[in-house]
């Protein structure tokens, strides 16, 4: 009982802070390093992301995506987002990338982060408070699934 092969979790850092969420994900890769399997349901794609050897996400009921998730994220997403504040961007038509504004920040899609800054220096874009992200897990389950809430 004490020392199962399968250990079933369900959401296990709801409502925990960093400092107990970072402890418990230290217990469970103490627990896979010892050969056994973690089954985690959990809403939280971070912790998805940093435990998960596999991951399946799931809408509706149904299994819409399966795999390691950096093969996913690989699959589904090109490149890198850049992001900056929308008070700063004023593209020229012939803007090259896909981009979209929300919340007052405009992300440019880019497979090609050089070119894009180079593109936006050109264009005399104020660079201070942009930022290059990568993908995350957050984003695969919103591009597969919406981002607007369903009944």
């Amino acid at each position: 009982i004490n020392d199962p092969e399968i250990l079933f979790l369900d959401e296990p850092t709801t409502g925990l802070d960093p400092q107990a969420r970072h402890g418990f994900w230290d217990l469970v890769r103490t627990i896979r390093g010892r050969g056994k399997t973690v089954v985690l349901t959990t809403h939280n794609m971070e912790e998805a992301a940093e435990l998960c050897d596999e991951i399946a996400i799931l809408d509706r009921g149904k299994v819409i995506a399966r795999g390691e998730p950096k093969q996913l994220l690989r699959q589904q997403f090109e490149g890198s987002i850049v992001e900056l504040p929308a008070d700063d961007f004023r593209p020229t038509e012939e803007f090259p990338w896909p981009w979209y504004e929300s919340n007052g920040s405009i992300e440019i899609q880019t497979a090609d982060v050089n070119a894009t800054l180079e593109r936006l220096l050109r264009d005399g874009v104020a660079l201070e408070h942009l930022q290059v992200k990568s993908r995350t897990l957050e984003d695969l389950f919103l591009e597969l699934t919406g981002r607007h809430l369903r009944s």
